[in-house]
């Protein structure tokens, strides 16, 4: 970061009276404003984005990050999907410069629960962007899937040529249409932008065969509410909420881990790396065809 904010803000500024990308413009002249120290404009710039531009989905989620407005669920998926179609060339190098770990952190939570890799699972990369998971599951899975809101993001997946089937598609919409068809999902990087998980929960269960494994990552919030939206518009949540939400839901055999996903600002971002399976079909005992006979009493 250069420090010159206010350059930044006057030309995207000047890029919205020319009538360009006005969302765009606007999502970074708040967040300069936020970086510049300067909350209380930011939240001023951000009400009147909302006046102006009611049905704008960055809008609104910016005013929840500045606590100026409700939170969402969890973020739109227009809005996702215009974040991460922008985001898309740069994601991967970003993340290197953040000291992203999130990949290698998955991959020794699916040891645990899979074991040494044998290639004969069917697993779902739920969330995947740019594949970076790719490499890491693919020595467990017969058959990799990855599912993400963004084309953009799917076309790098795409050239990294790990996965089976890429698929555009909101993953909670895409596990609930998938019935008991996966041994592993992984989702890593993904839950921060969710505030309640029970609905991706309940679809994770739904696509998991009996006895399959949910492995994920979040942000790890030690506040008292169960979730909470940041100011860099992700969630994060906490350990007893994560466990709480997955009984309520039917999983069971949970592990959660801690680690540190990346540096913001040079300051670690603290995650749970998490792992629950749904319950094996209980084995009904099949009636004895021929039952020992009855022990007759001697006259």
């Amino acid at each position: 970061m250069l420090g010159r904010h206010g350059e930044a803000i006057a030309c995207y500024r000047q890029c919205i009276d020319l009538g360009g990308d006005v969302d765009h413009a606007r999502e970074f002249v708040v967040h300069a404003l936020v970086d510049a120290g300067r909350g209380r404009e930011a939240r001023h710039e951000v009400r009147a984005w909302c006046r102006s531009c009611p049905e704008s989905a960055a809008a609104k989620y910016l005013r929840a990050t500045l606590g100026a407005g409700p939170a969402p669920a969890r973020a739109a998926r227009e809005y996702m999907r215009a974040v991460f179609d922008r985001f898309a060339p740069s994601f991967d190098l970003k993340l290197a410069a953040l000291g992203y770990v999130g990949p290698a952190l998955v991959e020794s939570m699916v040891r645990r629960v899979a074991g040494e890799p044998a290639g004969r699972l069917s697993v779902l990369d739920a969330g995947c962007g740019t594949g970076l998971c790719g490499p890491i599951l693919r020595p467990w899975a017969e058959r990799l899937e990855g599912v993400d809101l963004s084309s953009e993001m799917l076309v790098r997946a795409r050239r990294r040529g790990h996965y089976d089937v890429l698929v555009e598609d909101d993953l909670v919409d895409h596990l609930n249409a998938a019935p008991e068809r996966f041994d592993l999902v992984s989702c890593a990087e993904t839950l921060c932008y969710f505030g309640p998980l029970e609905k991706f929960l309940r679809a994770a269960r739904r696509a998991l065969v009996p006895g399959g494994a949910l492995v994920f990552t979040v942000e790890r919030s030690r506040f008292k509410a169960p979730y909470r939206l940041a100011r860099n518009g992700r969630y994060a949540h906490r350990t007893d909420y994560l466990r709480s939400a997955l009984a309520r839901t039917g999983f069971e055999k949970v592990e959660i881990a801690g680690g540190v996903l990346r540096y913001e600002h040079e300051l670690p971002v603290q995650g749970s790396i998490v792992a629950a399976r749904r319950p094996a079909r209980k084995r009904i005992a099949a009636k004895a065809s021929a039952r020992s006979p009855r022990r007759r009493d001697k006259t």
